[in-house]
């Protein structure tokens, strides 16, 4: 497995962590975020924050927010790549 697997295999996980609402996965209450669409950027990038705080070299730079959907600017072990949630 090379470093871009590696790479593609935690941001899948790292979109899990936005995607899923916190306290809804059964095995884990605490995993997922608060993230919902009428949130302030500032608000939705604490929450991502937050839900990918269990993941070693993880970290959300920016959020940019569209009509349905949220990007998120992510550093995966100092590798900059961007992801994109649908929150409808």
């Amino acid at each position: 497995m090379n470093d871009n697997d590696v790479i593609d295999d935690i941001l899948k996980n790292a979109v899990r962590c936005f995607a899923v609402k916190r306290g809804e996965f059964y095995a884990d209450k605490n995993f997922g975020s608060k993230i919902n669409m009428e949130q302030s950027c500032a608000e939705i990038l604490a929450y991502a924050r937050q839900s990918v705080a269990g993941l070693d070299g993880v970290f959300v730079k920016s959020v940019a927010k569209n009509k349905f959907d949220v990007s998120f600017v992510v550093t995966v072990n100092g590798k900059i790549r961007t992801v994109t949630v649908n929150f409808d």
